[in-house]
């Protein structure tokens, strides 16, 4: 008797699912009874390298968990076998489709009903998971992008990564138009949503309406976002070009009055005042909503609720609260993450959501749970090409994952390099990289 079939029951419960098998054979035999599916697996399948069930696959298993490989070889009974025994119990790569670490902590309620009992979290997965559709595959390929049209831009902020260490040492420029929309043409495939944001004011693009165009004119549903400080001089012209064609125009506010200007070197408070009031106007009635994105810092947070009745005023819809990212600002001590657990601070905040739903106006703030999703479902594409993990630290000289446009989106998105920067996250190990980024503070 084959080893792992004295755990028949665990066998049948995780490793064999016929319906599962009849999508990996050919038709003649799907039709076959689930007895004779399972016979054929274990005495053909198995070593022909098919998988019986989404959450393990053998060779999979054994390529990529040195320590198996070097005990088992390619002998993929044995390799179930040591699942059944060991693997199953504790954080191992099973299945490209599958990963155990990232399906509990892309899952938040099994993350707190479950943990890591890693027995358990497989028997979830295959009971009920799969048929709730739960998010389980950290190397899917993604479906929500980020385009920086530019890294340039008409205002210099105190919150802005461009002013700091890695923004001086950062190469600027804007995106070749033609290079683009090749991009584009792989990118709306995959995508879900894309947005048309980088480090730089995203009004400076010009090409930016015949972009949002094109998204828009694409034959499936993408949800399109960008990010402006309203304060080009072009600022509501463009508006009025792309309006209705992008679902969401997010508005950089970090303070009202003189706390604003602070924050913002070279910009206005009565110009936000007057073009945002111009924008709704012009938004109403259209697919275009707006928002207001605040970094919250010591020196702003006691605007929140200003910022809040601000909105209202102005015709803005939502306010969005995040914290000050120290992962891109090595200047800034890493310490001043403690300052978002002090009563102090939480009262503003708890101040400016009641002030919302007072008046109406929708209020969200970020939620720093320790894990990112962003490395597995988003990607960052520089203006030069560069795909790097995600929007928080978008410097390639750092870290990169290949150049779209000297590659394919696929191979970067494939590339040994992505998968070591995942592998690292899939082990609960923080990569470098991001050691700094407010997710985890």
């Amino acid at each position: 008797m084959l080893n792992f079939l004295k755990r028949k029951k665990l066998f049948d419960q995780l490793l064999f699912d016929a319906n599962y098998y009849r999508t990996q054979v050919e038709t003649e035999l799907a039709q076959k009874s689930d007895k004779a599916l399972r016979k054929h697996f274990i005495a053909e399948g198995l070593a022909a390298g098919k998988a019986g069930s989404p959450i393990f696959n053998a060779a999979y298993y054994i390529e990529n968990n040195e320590d198996v490989k070097v005990v088992m070889g390619n002998d993929y009974h044995t390799a179930i076998d040591h699942f059944l025994k060991h693997g199953i119990f504790e954080n191992r790569r099973t299945s490209p489709h599958f990963n155990v670490n990232y399906y509990c902590n892309a899952n938040k309620d099994l993350l707190k009903n479950i943990g890591r009992d890693y027995l358990a979290l497989y028997h979830h997965y295959m009971q009920h998971g799969r048929y709730e559709n739960r998010t389980c595959n950290p190397d899917a390929t993604p479906d929500s992008f980020m385009i920086e049209l530019t890294n340039q831009c008409n205002l210099r902020c105190i919150t802005c990564p461009r002013e700091y260490k890695f923004g001086h040492e950062m190469d600027v420029g804007q995106m070749d138009y033609d290079k683009l929309r090749h991009l584009l043409d792989n990118i709306m495939p995959l995508a879900k949503s894309i947005n048309l944001t980088g480090l730089g004011e995203t009004f400076l693009y010009k090409k930016l309406p015949e972009i949002s165009e094109a998204i828009l004119n694409y034959p499936k549903e993408i949800k399109t976002f960008l990010s402006t400080n309203a304060q080009t001089p072009n600022c509501l012209h463009m508006f009025e070009q792309i309006r209705d064609k992008v679902n969401l125009v997010q508005i950089s506010i970090d303070g009202v009055g003189e706390t604003y200007q602070k924050v913002r070197n070279k910009a206005s408070f009565s110009t936000l005042t007057a073009n945002v009031k111009k924008m709704a106007e012009m938004a109403a009635g259209t697919k275009t909503s707006l928002m207001f994105n605040v970094v919250a810092f010591p020196i702003n947070y006691q605007t929140l609720p200003d910022i809040v009745r601000f909105a209202k005023d102005v015709g803005v819809g939502h306010v969005h609260i995040n914290s000050r990212n120290l992962t891109t600002i090595p200047e800034v001590d890493i310490n001043e993450y403690e300052f978002y657990r002090t009563a102090e601070f939480k009262s503003f905040v708890h101040a400016a959501e009641e002030i919302a739903q007072k008046l109406g106006v929708g209020f969200s703030i970020y939620d720093n749970n320790g894990f990112c999703e962003l490395v597995y479902n988003h990607f960052y594409i520089t203006w030069d090409g560069f795909l790097v993990p995600c929007c928080a630290k978008p410097f390639p000289k750092e870290l990169h994952f290949g150049n779209v446009f000297d590659e394919s989106l696929t191979a970067c998105i494939r590339s040994y390099q992505t998968s070591l920067f995942r592998s690292d996250w899939d082990n609960n190990n923080t990569p470098s990289f991001c050691r700094r980024c407010h997710v985890l503070h």
